[in-house]
């Protein structure tokens, strides 16, 4: 692959082990002619991986990259005085004709690297643009993306916290195939996806790649459904500093993942105001691996179904100092059933997933987690093992190299928390 920066055109590949020795070369011919050699010690290595040595070799231009790929050049390695040609992979060569570095159009290129090496590729090239090129855009601090398939359920809820969070509805896009329902809404843009049935895999694609689009215009791009309200955690408590001042801190990670907990209606609580605040209506949560999301990034994420998962391990901030996520699925029994009529209306691509919709929000009417604990059991937040929870969801987790993603399965805590004292709002 190629990777241009700061003016230099960098061709990356790999040999067999047994090929690596320090009397090697690689030469650059055209046809008879060799154009191009490299000694050893031109040559950058990395270590040995399942038996394969990664090298990167500096070019003098992107033409001639390029035409080592499209073969009107041709690379070899010269060693123990025999010299082999290096093959192109079929997919690299079509995908760098694009001449881009855009992660989307790349992704096939991350198969022929190990994980370990992605993420530093990650870091290596600016995402959208070439890197001696400054976009002019003065970027603001943070937007958030949803899919919402019509302004009902908990919409408004939404709105207005990420309105409070990040100081203005215009941060705020939805993706729906309902565009005319958020006719009236001050926000930062509606893509209507009129006529299509929902389907998860796409929307992951879709925010994903919006979310790539919009990191040109925002520091921070935030992906969440709209039950899901998130949070910062501060040692002052939960909700005390608002996302966009927590944002401005310079030591958080290029992708975050939160604490996500499923806010759970009391049984002598009354149905949820949703003009009020969440936290002063509701006491009591549960711990759920599945809303652990990778929920804030720099842009460059891959996102898997139900934006549960991504291209890097589930990695949480200390007890604190991260984010936490109220999931309002369960916070009111009134608005379950708004959102299940709203289910009953949207049209499915996949019947499994249109079951599971359902029955999460019309058959079961309880937490599931409420049949192995109680509000009676409940135990204070900062009581909590957290770090064990934290230990489970990664031991369930694995990489799944040809999604380039770290996947795992979804569980809930059989504990209930006490959120009383431990928020701002």
């Amino acid at each position: 692959m190629i990777i241009e920066r700061q003016q230099e055109h960098v061709l990356i590949g790999w040999m067999d082990e047994t090929c690596f020795s320090p009397d090697l070369k690689l030469l650059l011919r055209a046809a008879d002619k060799t154009l191009a050699s490299w000694s050893f010690a031109d040559i950058r290595f990395e270590a040995a991986i399942s038996g394969k040595r990664y090298w990167s070799l500096a070019l003098a231009s992107s033409d001639q990259a390029l035409s080592v790929v499209d073969g009107s050049l041709q690379l070899l390695l010269l060693a123990d005085g025999r010299e082999k040609a290096f093959r192109i992979f079929g997919p690299l060569q079509e995908t760098l004709k694009m001449r881009s570095l855009d992660l989307a159009r790349l992704g096939s290129t991350f198969k022929l690297l190990p994980g370990p090496h992605r993420e530093a590729f990650r870091r290596a090239v600016e995402y959208g643009t070439r890197p001696h090129i400054r976009s002019a855009v003065k970027r603001q601090r943070a937007c958030v993306i949803t899919y919402a398939n019509d302004s009902g359920g908990w919409f408004e809820v939404f709105r207005r916290h990420y309105e409070q969070q990040l100081g203005d509805t215009a941060f705020i896009y939805v993706v729906t195939p309902q565009p005319e329902s958020f006719d009236g809404e001050r926000l930062g843009g509606i893509t209507g996806l009129r006529g299509f049935a929902f389907d998860d895999f796409a929307r992951s694609q879709l925010l994903s790649g919006m979310a790539r689009g919009l990191a040109a215009y925002y520091e921070w791009v935030i992906v969440a459904d709209v039950d899901e309200l998130i949070f910062v955690e501060s040692p002052d408590g939960i909700g005390c500093r608002t996302l966009a001042d927590r944002l401005g801190d310079p030591e958080l990670p290029e992708i975050s993942f939160s604490l996500g907990l499923d806010i759970i209606q009391g049984a002598n609580e009354a149905d949820f105001d949703h003009a009020a605040p969440l936290l002063g209506q509701r006491r009591y949560a549960v711990p759920n691996s599945g809303m652990c999301k990778p929920h804030i990034t720099r842009g460059t994420v891959n996102l898997d179904i139900g934006f549960h998962y991504c291209q890097v391990p589930p990695r949480f901030a200390p007890s604190g100092t991260g984010f936490v996520m109220f999931h309002l699925k369960y916070a009111c029994r009134t608005t379950r059933t708004d959102v299940a009529r709203i289910v009953e209306r949207t049209a499915y691509a996949d019947d499994r997933i249109r079951s599971y919709a359902y029955d999460s929000v019309g058959r079961r009417s309880a937490h599931p987690g409420l049949k192995a604990a109680s509000p009676d059991t409940a135990v204070v937040l900062r009581q909590w093992d957290r770090q064990d929870f934290e230990r489970r969801i990664r031991a369930q987790v694995g990489y799944d190299a040809d999604r380039d993603l770290h996947v795992g399965k979804n569980f809930t805590e059989d504990v209930v928390i006490d959120l009383r004292g431990h928020t701002g709002e």
